[in-house]
């Protein structure tokens, strides 16, 4: 997989780099590298005190610094993620598609060590699983 370095003569703030981590084990690696192959996903938070986020397409793993984050090439943004806090992904189901009710929207919830929902990657295409590449990967994350 090839790395997208930008921004490589910024200097960052202490208190920037207070909210940037690396990828804290290998497994959390390998299933970014995995998704990282899938064209059509929705990284999705949650609804937490009126605010959500959704970003479409395809996902990089975008290095820079003391960083590894998100990176969204289609809607030119990217996501800090707190690594240490991402603990272990499952698949899920969200039956709200627009297919009827014997279809499902396929997913990965993110969990933390409580087994909070931290955030969520969809498969766009339509009531499609995950590859097996992808799901070997799932599980305990740390």
């Amino acid at each position: 997989m090839s790395e997208t370095k930008v921004f490589e003569d910024i200097l960052v703030t202490e208190t920037y780099a207070q909210i940037t981590e690396k990828f804290c084990s290998n497994k959390q690696r390998l299933l970014f590298e995995s998704l990282s192959k899938c064209d059509r996903l929705l990284y999705s938070t949650g609804c937490k005190d009126g605010i959500s986020t959704d970003l479409y397409g395809l996902i990089k793993i975008q290095s820079i610094a003391n960083e590894d984050r998100l990176f969204f090439p289609q809607n030119q943004a990217h996501v800090h993620v707190k690594w240490s806090q991402v603990c272990m992904a499952n698949l899920v189901k969200w039956p709200d598609h627009p297919g009827g009710k014997d279809c499902f929207w396929i997913g990965i919830e993110f969990l933390n060590r409580d087994r909070q929902s931290l955030f969520y990657i969809w498969n766009l295409k339509a009531d499609q699983e995950f590859s097996p590449e992808v799901c070997e990967h799932l599980g305990a994350l740390l």
